[in-house]
């Protein structure tokens, strides 16, 4: 889950169940346990999703507890897409995004030089995105733009605001 590259010392768990309500409409659940290195964590994640033509709409809840005295983890993530058909021959669709995320303070389960676990604080990022996909079939092909806007707590210097551009493909 972590470090799949890496030999795995102990067993981690998931389980994931989805439910589609009616017609473009699912919720998902998740758990996942994993234990990186000394410490067990526990994540549990709740999602909600809508598609209706070239709307795609997403919110994920998540809860994530550790086996020692940290205090829990909370997050949250909403998503919102639209796309908009051309059918050109050289352009597919356009589409906007927005995004936002939150997470209170987290720690990865991994122990710094000093034996003690990192805790990352609390931070938030609003992305905004512009994608151009030029090709649909047999394989998705486009240019993305995104800007990631950080907002940092507690006098954290974390990384900075960023414009993306990503070329993307799906097979």
């Amino acid at each position: 889950f972590s470090n799949q590259m890496k030999f795995q010392k102990s067993l981690n768990y998931v389980a994931r169940g989805t439910l589609n309500l009616f017609k473009g409409f699912q919720l998902s659940l998740n758990y996942v346990a994993v234990k990186p290195e000394a410490l067990r964590m526990h994540h549990f994640d709740a999602g909600l999703a809508y598609d209706f033509r070239g709307l795609h709409l997403d919110a994920e809840v998540i809860y994530k507890w550790y086996a020692n005295e940290l205090k829990p983890t909370h997050a949250l993530q909403c998503f919102a897409y639209y796309a908009f058909e051309i059918k050109k021959s050289w352009l597919d669709n356009v589409a906007v995004a927005l995004r936002y995320d939150a997470i209170s303070p987290t720690c990865n389960g991994k122990l710094n030089e000093e034996g003690e676990y990192v805790v990352d604080p609390y931070r938030q990022r609003i992305t905004a995105g512009f994608t151009m996909i030029f090709i649909e079939k047999p394989c998705r092909a486009g240019i993305r733009i995104n800007y990631e806007k950080n907002f940092f707590h507690d006098n954290f210097k974390g990384n900075e605001d960023r414009l993306i551009l990503e070329l993307i493909t799906h097979i």
